[in-house]
């Protein structure tokens, strides 16, 4: 397979259509085929060769997607993280990193601590609004630090890959990108997939999708991410179909977010779990947009998809979900439940599509059909193995096999149900956590003894942070810690609790039993709910459950708090805000109410009026 191969719907497709639409920003066929050839002669020009790992560290979505594409389309493989990520977290991680250019925003670069200037670099600055929407595309000048991304240098008028001399350069096993995820060990690891790798997922994404250059593709999932990535700008370009992120998906944008869907004619929606629960919650009075004559399904991927979510979503909004299992190892996809009739089976992971599968016993000998055992995948869309650590590659890797720390089984009809994970992964909100990471910043303080860090099921978010601590110092409390690693750690990593418990249960060993802990957890969260529920006054009661919620400390909140104000009040951390009101109060917020909330005083005033109704 070749890069020719990757491209040859996009370039068959108009230039003048349009191939990405973010936030109203739009990018043609056309324009990213000019990018992609100047970057490729940027790249000629400072000897970045074929093969060569660049890192990427650009926040903005329409620029970050159009040079991961291009980037991909020349042979240089992108090396690609979290924009939100700490400086601790990307010093640890880039430690272990080797590439050959850099190509940043000067915010990030600055707070990554990119200083190395051994190395061609490239800075992106910000469209500006002089001569046109994406600004004017100009060369960097000796005299001034004034660069883009997409330097002004001459573009070849024939094919840009066959012209730049790529395409007789690459071969299926080079990679084509490396993404970090805490995959199916936990720890963050570079995901090295090879381009036969990207080429076969994204062959069986438009198969089984059934995508032409007429579809539109809704998907606002995160870049950094493989679900944004592949069933995003990759997919578009891969089948010549549009590619629109309208805004980004919370509470306060979701008639915004789903008036896209008749107003950019959808054809595709790619979502996760936890954002079908917030429009299945609160998105009813928009759910007309569901009834689009072009609205052939939803594709819920990145988490577990429960039976009763589903049931409801499609009776309530008359549209087939589509449920899409996979990892960063696999791709994306390896088993889907519709939305052919074979293979769909509401509540399960489906069938395999172009993937062969294997149900084993811890002694790796196949299960009987019935039985649960571990999840094992085989297919041409598998990774090479983790970025330079041989030594986590081997544990999953194995003859071809790849294990996913997931427990199966398959029932009488032939699909697959998901039991539950061997992993100690979390997955809150469709995001990859690894426990141990978050342990590592907690066992770094001072005052921490040990902690063990587990998911706690959540009815939106699939799993929550929670954590048990042994303190060394009596003193230290819980907001502390929190703020701890919020210097630490991205925002969504954040503990949404802290327990403090006298010993964690341990075997003979002295290894922490996880089972164990989970019953301490257990009772933990048990007596805090009691406490939460005692006769407090609403308003003191409000601030308490808005401390937990947004992880900061209560004394640093006020009635005038909101979410431009607040740290940690983000939109998904809205909406546990809203749960949490209602569970503690026993009552339900209508979609009005959840909307109106937007500062602790209006939550007071709202929770008032329901409690004395």
């Amino acid at each position: 397979m070749s890069l020719q191969f990757f491209s040859k719907n996009a370039l068959a497709t108009s230039p003048s259509a349009t191939f990405l639409n973010v936030l109203g920003r739009e990018l043609s066929f056309g324009e990213q085929k000019k990018r992609s050839a100047a970057l490729s002669t940027w790249f000629d020009t400072q000897s970045v060769a074929v093969g060569q790992v660049v890192l990427v560290a650009v926040a903005d979505e329409l620029e970050r997607a159009s040079l991961l594409l291009a980037m991909i389309s020349v042979g240089r493989p992108p090396l690609i993280l979290d924009p939100d990520s700490t400086a601790y977290e990307i010093e640890k991680l880039l430690s272990e990193c080797e590439y050959g250019a850099v190509i940043a925003e000067p915010e990030l670069r600055q707070r990554w601590l990119l200083s190395d200037t051994a190395i061609p670099s490239l800075d992106v600055l910000k469209p500006k609004k002089k001569g046109g929407i994406f600004g004017k595309l100009v060369a960097k000048r000796a005299q001034e630090n004034d660069s883009l991304a997409w330097p002004e240098l001459p573009v070849p008028t024939t094919h840009f890959l066959l012209s730049s001399g790529v395409d007789s350069t690459v071969n299926g096993s080079m990679v084509a990108y490396v993404v970090y995820t805490s995959g199916t060990t936990s720890t963050p690891k570079g995901v090295e997939v090879c381009y036969s790798a990207l080429i076969s997922q994204l062959e069986t994404l438009k198969s089984q999708y059934q995508l032409d250059k007429s579809s539109k593709i809704l998907n606002s999932l995160p870049l950094h991410h493989v679900d944004g990535l592949i069933q995003g700008p990759l997919l578009g370009w891969f089948s010549g179909a549009a590619v629109i992120r309208p805004c980004n998906f919370s509470v306060q944008n979701l008639q915004l977010y789903l008036d896209s869907l008749y107003r950019y004619r959808i054809s595709h929606f790619i979502a996760v779990p936890t954002m079908l629960s917030i429009i299945h919650r609160i998105g009813r009075e928009w759910g007309e947009n569901f009834e689009s004559d072009d609205l052939q399904f939803v594709v819920s991927c990145a988490g577990h998809l429960e039976r009763s979510l589903w049931e409801a979503f499609e009776g309530e909004f008359k549209v087939r979900v589509v449920n899409m299992y996979g990892l960063s190892e696999t791709g994306t996809s390896a088993l889907f439940s519709g939305p052919d009739e074979h293979s769909r089976k509401v509540g399960t992971l489906g069938h395999p599509i172009n993937t062969r599968i294997r149900i084993v016993d811890d002694n790796d000998r196949d299960v009987t059909k019935g039985d649960t055992g571990e999840l094992l995948i085989s297919s041409n869309q598998l990774m090479n193995g983790y970025y330079k650590n041989p030594e986590a590659t081997a544990k999953v890797l194995e003859q071809g096999w790849l294990r996913t720390g997931d427990l199966v089984c398959e029932l009488a009809s032939g699909h697959i149900d998901l039991v539950g994970r061997k992993k100690s992964q979390i997955i809150f909100g469709g995001r990859n956590i690894s426990p141990e990471e978050i342990s590592e910043i907690l066992n770094s303080h001072k005052s921490v003894s040990e902690s063990v860090v587990l998911g706690y099921p959540d009815e939106d978010w699939g799993e929550v942070v929670l954590v048990l601590v042994v303190l060394q110092d009596s003193g230290t409390i819980e907001n502390e810690l929190i703020e701890w690693c919020r210097v630490h750690l991205a925002e969504y990593k954040i503990p949404r609790r802290i327990y403090f418990v006298d010993r964690l249960a341990k075997g003979p060993s002295g290894k922490i039993r996880i089972e164990m802990a989970r019953e301490q957890l257990e009772e933990q969260v048990l007596s805090s709910e009691v406490s939460l529920g005692s006769s407090l006054v609403v308003s003191q009661r409000i601030f308490d459950i808005a401390a937990i919620i947004f992880k900061i400390n209560p004394s640093d909140l006020s009635q005038y708090s909101r979410p431009d104000n607040t740290p940690g009040w983000d939109s998904l951390a809205h909406m546990s805000f809203v749960v949490g009101l209602e569970k503690s109060f026993n009552i339900r917020l209508s979609t009005t109410d959840i909307m109106s909330i937007d500062s602790i005083n209006s939550a007071i005033e709202i929770c008032r009026e329901k409690v004395e109704l």
